[in-house]
């Protein structure tokens, strides 16, 4: 692996759903067996290392594009969820709101 002792900022979309874009400062290297390249956080963190153009970024614009994607995919699946769970149980969908509410707490 080539390192490079520069350090850089990076924009973290790993953890989009629950901590959203966020900016640490890394090393990044590259991969010798396939060229890829990779942020190794400052510090201790979750992570060991998080691939570029795939969990982090170097350009918070492309970070941002990249989280509108992965967030378009999830509802998607979450709505094709939602049809399923509907289809199953199509009784569920007419409990009254305050039933739902003391059943629920």
């Amino acid at each position: 692996m080539t390192n490079t002792d520069k350090m850089q900022t990076v924009f973290v979309t790993k953890y989009w759903q629950t901590k959203g874009i966020y900016e640490i400062k890394a090393k990044i290297w590259t991969s010798d067996l396939k060229g890829r390249l990779y942020a190794k956080p400052e510090g201790p963190a979750y992570f060991d290392s998080l691939r570029l153009d795939h969990e982090a970024f170097l350009d918070r614009t492309k970070a941002e594009m990249c989280v509108q994607v992965l967030a378009a995919k999830k509802i998607k699946s979450l709505r094709k969820q939602l049809a399923k769970l509907e289809a199953a149980y199509p009784e569920a969908t007419k409990v009254d709101e305050d039933l739902r509410e003391y059943l629920l707490g």
